[in-house]
């Protein structure tokens, strides 16, 4: 079981969390992003690194020859795991829909997966945990923020490299 969310602290940051419960071990991992980021996308980002996290629990498995036999992703954010479920529309982080689409797909090749809505704040222990971890990844935001400074650069080099590819198709 994985449990996912996102975090929104007014004025500190914005952080997601995934918390793995196997065996009674919790293992945990958060990340901050952007203040910039709404508060969806810090769900679908949270989604996103269950995704992750679910995929290096089963290489672990693997590697000590067990078999997984389902996956289970629980958010308490019904309307988002219903889009990322059927991405058609096209919406506000789309790209953020379109990757956890494909990803649980691709997951679904190795083990059966399922997302589920958990209701948040009402005692469950893996929901609980992970609330508190995406707030701790909330707090540690501004390590993680991306400069306006660092999309210019990269601005810049997206553009040198156009001309580049622009000047060698010439030739």
């Amino acid at each position: 079981m994985i449990f996912t969310d996102g975090s929104d602290i007014p004025n500190k940051g914005k952080g997601e969390e995934a918390v793995i419960e196997k065996d009674n071990i919790i293992l945990s991992k958060h990340l901050p992003i952007s203040a910039k980021a709404s508060n969806f996308e810090t769900e679908l980002v949270g989604i996103i690194l269950a995704i992750e996290a679910a995929r290096r629990a089963i290489a672990k498995e693997r590697i000590k020859g067990q078999k997984t036999n389902r996956i289970y992703i629980f958010s308490d954010n019904q309307g988002e795991l219903m889009k990322s479920k059927h991405p058609r529309k096209p919406s506000t982080a789309q790209n953020l829909y379109l990757e956890i689409y494909h990803n649980i797909n691709s997951l679904k090749k190795i083990a059966p997966v399922q997302l589920w809505w958990c209701p948040g704040h009402i005692g469950i222990t893996g929901n609980e945990l992970e609330d508190e971890e995406a707030k701790d990844a909330a707090r540690e935001t501004n390590n993680n923020q991306i400069t306006e400074e660092e999309i210019q650069h990269t601005k810049q080099f997206r553009s040198k490299l156009k001309s580049l590819k622009q000047t060698k198709a010439m030739h």
